[in-house]
């Protein structure tokens, strides 16, 4: 007599891939070195219903960036410029979207930042 399982979970085998591969495509990466405005940036976009990860460095994000929906990172970062995060991820994954946020002193910082590949440039405090 073959035993059946009645304890077997909806998420076994196809559906767990199928929600892990969707959740993967809707994850947010915020990268900024000062996680104590990270936290907030994540919660609120959390909030508003993305899966998201908060990471302190490019380094970091780069690891990840694989399985992001979309990078909001900041525009000065503690291991890299913003500016060079997008040129490192515009090699690994063109199609990826990149938003720069920070304190905008200079107009070029902005013009910069969008002719490396950004597709957005929040000024000040996201």
């Amino acid at each position: 007599m073959n035993a059946v399982n009645t304890d077997a979970s909806p998420w076994d085998g196809n559906e767990r891939r199928a929600e892990r591969d969707r959740v993967a495509r809707t994850m947010v990466v915020v990268v900024d070195s000062d996680q104590s405005a990270c936290g907030p940036r994540v919660d609120a976009l959390r909030h508003e219903g993305f899966v998201v990860r908060g990471v302190a460095t490019a380094a970091e994000a780069l690891t990840i960036c694989g399985d992001a929906l979309v990078i909001v990172a900041a525009q000065a970062l503690s291991d890299m410029s913003g500016i060079a995060l997008i040129a490192e991820l515009r090699r690994r994954r063109r199609e990826l979207p990149v938003v720069l946020f920070g304190d905008v002193e200079k107009v070029e910082a902005v013009i910069d930042g969008l002719r490396a590949g950004a597709h957005d440039f929040v000024p000040g405090p996201l």
